[in-house]
């Protein structure tokens, strides 16, 4: 099982490139604790993770899986570990031991998508259900939430097979028609501030950062605006892809920001420094 032929890559002469390395790491040391107060350290299901996600990777995304003990790492350990191994992007994969209000037992497994500055692309999960979990149902429990997180990133890869191939081959987790700057708003205490903006994108090369406050958008003001109102403006603005942002200084300074949102071909011919 593989992924469709990558369609982004006939703008480029050489054609289309080999899938490049996505480096795998678990985020462990889950415990679960039993009706009994009794802690269960899950080793096991580390272990199965490890054994049983690995060679799922390979065979779906057919491409190199390097598999990493990173931890919980800050954006500059992945960004560090991605360049030394060449790797495009990321795969953070995650179990979790829950007891439900109901009573009932609940194993968890996530696998999280990020590219090389630590932003989440896609997540996938699966979870299984037992009235009481000790002992064999443990194991039991943890197989069936991977044969879930297996089904649930099989039916992704099917269903966005160019966003997924774009992945693995240039770390972008975007369809050939989608177009990005990567940034976001939020309203924070009356002020409309940036509360994300990764180094891949248009607007970061243009000059924007997390904190900025953008007192206008394309000529529309944001003060005093809710999010509702604010939603708004940015879905009338961005139609065109091209973005002009007033950011507001301290002193009240300010600075004009220009920048367009661009499709995953564009980022490839134009990577980031």
């Amino acid at each position: 099982m593989t992924l469709a032929p990558i369609s982004v890559a006939k703008v480029f002469a050489d054609g289309p490139s080999a899938p490049k390395a996505i480096i795998f790491y678990q985020v462990g040391d889950a415990k679960y604790f039993g009706g009994d107060e009794t802690e269960t350290d899950d080793h096991l299901a580390q272990a199965m993770l490890h054994d049983r996600m690995l060679p799922l990777l390979h065979e779906l995304l057919n491409t190199e899986v390097v598999n990493l003990d990173l931890g919980v790492p800050k954006s500059e350990q992945l960004a560090d570990a991605c360049r030394a191994h060449e790797a495009v992007g990321v795969v953070a994969v995650r179990n979790v031991w829950q007891v439900r209000p109901d009573g009932r037992s609940a194993a968890i497994v996530q696998m999280t998508f990020e590219n090389c500055n630590g932003t989440e692309w896609f997540t996938v999960d699966g979870t299984a259900y037992r009235e009481t979990a000790h002992g064999a149902n443990l194991s039991s429990m943890m197989d069936e939430s991977i044969k879930a997180v297996s089904a649930n990133l099989t039916k992704v890869v099917h269903d966005t097979p160019n966003a997924a191939s774009n992945f693995v081959h240039y770390g972008f987790y975007m369809n050939d028609a989608e177009a990005d700057s990567f940034w976001t708003l939020v309203i924070e205490k009356g002020k409309t501030i940036v509360d994300y903006c990764d180094p891949i994108g248009t607007a970061y090369r243009a000059g924007l950062r997390v904190g900025d406050d953008v007192s206008a958008v394309n000529g529309a003001p944001t003060d005093g605006v809710d999010q509702e109102r604010l939603n708004a403006i940015l879905e009338n603005a961005k139609r065109d892809r091209t973005w002009a942002l007033t950011v507001r200084g301290t002193g009240g300074a300010t600075r004009e920001l220009t920048f367009r949102n661009e499709p995953v071909s564009w980022y490839v011919a134009h990577p980031s420094r």
